[in-house]
């Protein structure tokens, strides 16, 4: 019986949209991994270097713009109970955005001037970012919102395949980093465009005062220290990287972590798939939310202990065949970022489906602000003489930190509030 509670979700509908949704993602896992290697390739690894600097730059920006609006703005819709109050939240976040991107634009031009490898190279780093803005306007969080994957993932991918093959025709050399960079840029305004489209034809745009779009970003600060937090030891990691080391060893690190975090990046369609469910479970039941969170998070963990081992023993082999002999070095960098996809996995699930849902916000924000301080310390420690592999140990470490800070949570709650 409690077994059916759990695998209810994958019945009828519910597994269609599964099946769909992965399909879907399966081209974020393979989109990388076949970009990555034409990449490394044809740019060069110096010029690859200063790409996935940049482009680790535009991840940062677009969390700014985001400001965790990708989960408060999904849960917020999936509890929303009309078609008006939707559209109120659409109004309000889309508002939100805006006002935030001179923001992103002015950190972006800041941390340029920070980072000798970017201020280098002032048209890469201006496109990068024009990438971070595009990005961080995804409309995803309201299709998870309102559970409609097939449009969400629809529009994410239409982007994607188009950016790909712009690239694979266009780029050939060295000198076409900025072409690049500006076809993915191409490729997150077109995902935002189709996704505003979209999402309004639904929804129709209120009119939304500034006061209600700056208390909108107020209400969801908590989860953007989060999400903040959490890029400083995950997506910037290239960037920051680049600064404290060189080129090379940036771009040792992009191409492994690019392989990791492929499988990663599988981890979110059950945001997707999962959180809008299990809100307004949670919501009403603590307790069975997360007796199905816990059950989540003990099959993801196992399946992906298994990718961490079959990344472990290939890594020397998978180097060598995607990014070819000049990467050989990149062997011992991907077998301990493999190391942490179990953790990630863990921490993932833990954050999404189980903190989110019982709104344990000033948790996260704690936890990941912590970590993120302790990663730039061990980065600065460890990165000047290590380089790739002195930064996969600090990110190895934080991860381990975070998880073992969450299990002593969750069991000292479980006590106090006996709800498991």
């Amino acid at each position: 019986m409690k077994q059916s509670k759990f695998f209810h979700f994958f019945h009828g509908p519910a597994l269609g949209n599964a099946l769909f949704v992965y399909a879907a993602y399966s081209f974020r896992f393979v989109s990388p991994l076949l970009l990555y290697p034409l990449l490394t390739r044809r740019l060069g690894t110096e010029a690859f270097g200063v790409y996935a600097a940049a482009y680790s730059m535009a991840l940062m920006l677009s969390v700014v713009i985001e400001f965790g609006f990708t989960l408060s703005g999904t849960r917020d819709i999936a509890l929303a109970r009309t078609s008006e109050t939707r559209a109120q939240i659409a109004s309000k976040v889309i508002i939100a955005k805006i006002i935030l991107l001179p923001v992103a634009a002015l950190i972006g031009a800041v941390l340029i001037s920070t980072n000798p490898t970017l201020n280098s190279y002032m048209l890469a780093s201006a496109i990068a970012i024009a990438i971070g803005c595009a990005q961080g306007l995804s409309t995803l969080w309201y299709f998870q919102g309102t559970q409609r994957l097939k449009t969400a993932f629809f529009v994410e991918v239409l982007g994607q395949i188009s950016a790909l093959i712009a690239i694979v025709a266009l780029v050939s050399s060295s000198a076409d980093l900025e072409t690049a960079l500006g076809i993915q840029a191409a490729g997150f305004a077109l995902n935002f465009a189709l996704g505003a489209t979209l999402m309004f034809r639904e929804c129709p745009f209120q009119r939304t005062r500034i006061s209600d779009a700056l208390k909108v970003i107020r209400q969801s600060s908590l989860l953007f220290l989060v999400r903040a937090s959490n890029v400083i030891f995950t997506t910037a990691s290239v960037f920051i990287l680049a600064g404290l080391s060189n080129p090379y060893q940036a771009a040792l690190y992009g191409a492994s972590e690019r392989i990791t975090g492929a499988f990663a990046a599988l981890l979110n369609p059950l945001s997707a798939l999962f959180m809008p469910k299990l809100v307004p479970i949670a919501d009403a039941d603590p307790r069975r939310g997360l007796k199905l969170a816990l059950r989540l998070l003990t099959v993801v963990v196992l399946i992906y202990a298994v990718f961490a081992a079959a990344i472990f023993v290939t890594a020397p082999n998978l180097t060598a065949l995607a990014f070819g002999s000049n990467f050989s070095a990149a062997s011992s960098v991907l077998q301990i970022l493999a190391i942490t996809l179990p953790i990630i996995s863990a921490n993932t699930v833990i954050n999404i489906q189980i903190l989110i849902p019982l709104r344990k916000d000033r948790v996260m924000m704690f936890v990941m602000a912590a970590a993120g301080a302790a990663n730039i310390l061990i980065a600065i420690i460890l990165t000047p003489i290590h380089g790739a592999i002195g930064m996969a140990v600090a990110r190895l470490a934080i991860e381990a930190f975070i998880l073992i800070f969450y299990t002593i949570y969750l069991v000292i709650n479980n006590r106090k509030t006996k709800k498991l």
